[in-house]
């Protein structure tokens, strides 16, 4: 009985320090990420961590001489084990938005918004 109260007692007092460890660890595999640029935002709750991600993408995929501009995108992460819910109906993303998808599998979500449209546009989109 007293070891599985220890035990109790030890996983309380490093829970904390777990959940912690999860947006770091998030953040060193963005960081690492070539072309993306991100900055954390508030986080829903149920998550660990939220950011809006800007990515750089070639105007042309044919073209890169034509240049690039960057596609907003949100991350709403809960766990490395979770699923990953991918929105692609984003006209325009003013801000995080969650889905119901996401909720009913306590999954991460990447909302995506499409290119040319909110931020997601080129500087010369001719």
């Amino acid at each position: 009985m007293l070891t599985i109260r220890r035990s109790l007692y030890l996983l309380l007092l490093l829970a904390p320090a777990w959940l912690q460890a999860q947006p770091a660890a998030l953040e060193m595999k963005l960081f690492n990420l070539p072309d993306v640029i991100f900055k954390q935002i508030e986080t829903p709750d149920g998550f660990a961590a939220a950011y809006e991600l800007h990515i750089r993408q070639p105007i042309d995929h044919e073209d890169a001489s034509r240049g690039y501009f960057y596609q907003r995108a949100y991350l709403s992460h809960r766990s490395f084990d979770a699923p990953m819910v991918m929105a692609t109906e984003g006209y325009h993303r003013p801000s995080n938005r969650l889905y119901e998808l996401t909720g009913y599998l306590d999954a991460n979500q990447l909302d995506v918004e499409h290119r040319y449209f909110g931020t997601s546009i080129p500087d010369n989109p001719d």
